[in-house]
């Protein structure tokens, strides 16, 4: 217990054998601390001796310093500590172990962690953002600690999610969503708030998506939203993520959930609630507006297209990795194991109509034929 205090205070870099020591150590002094005594008074005032020997201080320093040089399976155990406590040798050396892995998974982690600069995913949703961001994540997650599974939405060894959630900036959710409770509203404070967190949190790297849409909400622009991040934040790497069928991007959102659906297309046998064109252009212009302002401020970026996240998303991970930790050794992350994680897959009829209902289909159809946008009634077309 006292090595574990220890370690989760601050001594996480004591290498193995200083590690086993320590253990060691404190194992003996236990058992030392309950036999040195030839005689026990038991609790109905008769005296017990015992019949198992003592350790004597000199028998304590021998055993200790013999672990110096010593592995967990070469370090001698009386047999009569077997003896009165069955399992105990098995049970030191799973612990030494475990303490080993530990501190291996530490050590990893800070190499990692570098110099703690963030990363911000920037894109609108059903664009494969899950499956960009969560790979990125559990790469670097389990590299660090392979013995631990990372829930999606928890801080791990190496990255500290900003709100303890992807979305971070949906806004105050009211009817308990379940992947947007906590989330907050935009400002330069919240963002200074994920930071500080992060740093408390041993320097880890913060991530988090922003979606165009969501800043919409607040009137931020992208540009606007861009100084606030570098202003407030480490985070040094935009990462944009572009779906250019924007009505294949719609379709997929009335097909997540009846409250996506309701958002983009209103009743089953309405309109769409807002044109496509219009909402096409607008985030065009955020995205434009927000790579512009990234490239004056010097943060660096990655542009990825749907597809490439669709059809290998450890591939674009890789390339988000080696954008993110430039400061890490390229012998570290030539180890990295890629750990994929797909995003919401939605399952779809054939036929817009038959997606979106016949009503609504209509007018996006009127809406798009004769346009530039025309393409996109092929939902196929990306």
């Amino acid at each position: 217990h006292t090595a574990q205090a220890w370690t989760r205070d601050g001594l996480a870099g004591m290498d193995g054998r200083g590690m086993r020591v320590l253990v060691f150590g404190c194992a003996l002094l236990s058992l030392c601390t309950c036999t040195d005594s030839r005689a026990h008074r038991r609790a109905d005032g008769r005296t017990m001796v015992p019949d198992r020997p003592a350790l004597s201080p000199q028998q304590m320093m021998d055993h200790i310093v013999k672990a110096l040089n010593a592995s967990v399976a070469e370090v001698p155990t009386p047999g009569w500590i077997s003896e009165i406590m069955p399992g105990v040798a098995a049970g030191h050396a799973r612990k030494l172990r475990a303490f080993d892995a530990e501190a291996s998974a530490q050590a990893k982690a800070t190499i990692l962690r570098g110099n703690g600069e963030g990363m911000v995913l920037y894109a609108e949703g059903r664009s494969a953002t899950d499956a960009a961001f969560f790979t990125v994540i559990h790469t670097l997650e389990h590299y660090a600690d392979t013995n631990t599974k990372i829930h999606r939405y928890d801080r791990g060894l190496v990255t500290s999610a900003c709100h303890n959630m992807k979305e971070s900036f949906y806004g105050p959710v009211r009817g308990g969503s379940y992947h947007h409770t906590g989330a907050r509203d935009w400002s330069p404070e919240e963002l200074s708030n994920c930071q500080s967190l992060a740093d408390e949190e041993g320097g880890r790297r913060l991530a988090f998506h922003i979606k165009p849409s969501h800043l919409r909400k607040y009137g931020v622009s992208g540009g606007v939203a861009v100084r606030n991040i570098y202003d407030n934040t480490k985070a040094r790497l935009l990462v944009f993520v572009y779906r250019h069928n924007k009505l294949a991007q719609w379709v997929s959102y009335a097909e997540l959930s009846k409250k996506a659906r309701e958002e983009f297309w209103g009743a089953a046998s309405g309109a769409p609630t807002k044109r496509l064109i219009d909402d096409w252009e607008d985030t065009c212009r955020n995205l434009k507006e927000a790579e512009e302002t990234a490239a004056a401020v010097g943060m660096r970026v990655v542009k990825l297209d749907f597809l490439e996240i669709a059809r290998d998303s450890c591939g674009a991970a890789r390339m988000i990795l080696r954008a993110w930790l430039h400061d890490v050794p390229e012998t570290e992350l030539e180890t990295l194991e890629c750990f994929p994680v797909s995003g919401h897959k939605t399952v779809h009829a054939e036929g817009l109509s038959l997606r979106v209902g016949a009503s609504a289909a209509d007018a996006v159809v009127e809406e798009l034929t004769g346009t530039v946008y025309e393409w996109m009634l092929d939902l196929n077309a990306t």
